[in-house]
């Protein structure tokens, strides 16, 4: 199955992972050598409020459906369905061929100050991963930006290929073959959950 996690019941809390692997070594002389890889994974681990058996079983049955880790699906972060940058416009990649950590983008609203904001969450069209920028961008008088986010593109994007800043969806897979789930005195459950990225 895939699907997209239930918002209902929400998790009251969560944890958000940002993986890099990297190359580091050292040597006899104490130098240290590191090289980054274009491998970059969000890893999501969410704790759900204590729940009443009509709450979880929904939920649960969700989870079963997965399969373990074998089947992928979709999640948001609620407090990222919304950007705190303006985003406003109608944002789109501004020629092919683009790589790395920058991204030129035209069609935004034109000379907004913290048109993006660090921290805000992105996809791009033709691409599931999701971006994280890591400094605000403005719009200039012909309303490009220059986006710098993490990690690097994974795809080259398209000419005109739109950009998604709101209700971002992180496509994932649960990262613990066993669904397990605590039930309390007085019959309330309590249920962890983990997720990772999954790219095709």
């Amino acid at each position: 199955m895939s699907g997209t996690l239930p918002t209902s019941p929400m998790f009251s809390s969560y944890r958000l992972r940002s993986i890099q692997p990297a190359y580091v070594d050292q040597s006899q002389s104490n130098r240290r050598h590191s090289r980054k890889t274009s491998a970059h994974i969000w890893r999501i681990d969410v704790t759900y409020p204590e729940l009443y058996g009509s709450e979880l079983w929904p939920l649960y049955a969700f989870l079963l459906a997965q399969e373990g880790e074998s089947e992928t699906f979709q999640m948001q972060l609620p407090d990222k369905n919304t950007p705190s940058g303006a985003w406003s416009g109608t944002p789109l990649v501004s020629g092919g061929s683009q790589c790395g950590n920058t991204l030129d983008i035209d069609g935004a609203s034109v000379s907004v100050t913290d048109w993006g904001k660090a921290g805000d969450i992105f996809t791009v069209a033709g691409d599931s991963k999701v971006y994280m920028l890591t400094e605000d961008c403005n719009s200039d008088g012909g309303g490009a930006v220059t986006l710098t986010f993490i990690p690097e593109l994974q795809t080259t994007p398209a000419d005109n290929a739109a950009i998604t800043s709101s209700n971002v969806q992180f496509t994932v897979a649960l990262t613990n073959p066993e669904n397990m789930y605590d039930i309390q005195p007085g019959e309330l459950y309590s249920i962890n959950v983990g997720f990772v990225e999954h790219l095709p």
